[in-house]
C-alpha cells in the first residue's frame, strides 16, 4: 500500500507541474490510471473485507 501512495503522489505531482496546452492529453491519461488505480484498490478492500466476514460468521457458527 506504501508504494502505492507514493507511486499516486508522483502521479500528482506530474500533474501538477503539466503546464502546457498540447500536455492535457498526457494530464487525462495520467488522472484516469489514478482512477482506475483508486477503483481497483477500493475494490479489493471491498473484497477483502466481505472474505473477513464470511470467515468469521462461519467460525463464529463451528
Amino acid at each position: 500500500m506504501c508504494c502505492r501512495r507514493i507511486c499516486i503522489q508522483d502521479l500528482l505531482e506530474k500533474v501538477k507541474s503539466l503546464k502546457n496546452l498540447e500536455q492535457k492529453e498526457q494530464k487525462l491519461k495520467i488522472f484516469n490510471l489514478l482512477f482506475v488505480q483508486k477503483g481497483s484498490y477500493i475494490h479489493h478492500m471491498h473484497q477483502a473485507q466481505t472474505r473477513l466476514r464470511s470467515h468469521v460468521i462461519e467460525t463464529q457458527q463451528k
